[in-house]
């Protein structure tokens, strides 16, 4: 897996198939501080953003 401050790109060959993709995040990441695993067929990619969101809460009515 390659990752950059705004997206990432994954290969995973299995068997005679290669799976390849690459998406773009709409936040910038920090690719170093990047963790991923794969158990039981799923795979978990967790990255922290780069900066915290800035958001204003709206109730709903």
């Amino acid at each position: 897996m390659e990752m950059t401050e705004r997206g990432f790109c994954l290969k995973a060959p299995r068997n005679e198939i290669e799976y390849f993709g690459c998406w773009t995040l709409t936040h910038d990441i920090k690719p170093s501080e990047a963790k991923a695993t794969f158990k039981n067929g799923l795979l978990t990619i967790t990255v922290p953003l780069a900066k915290p969101m800035k958001g204003q809460k709206i109730s709903i009515e």
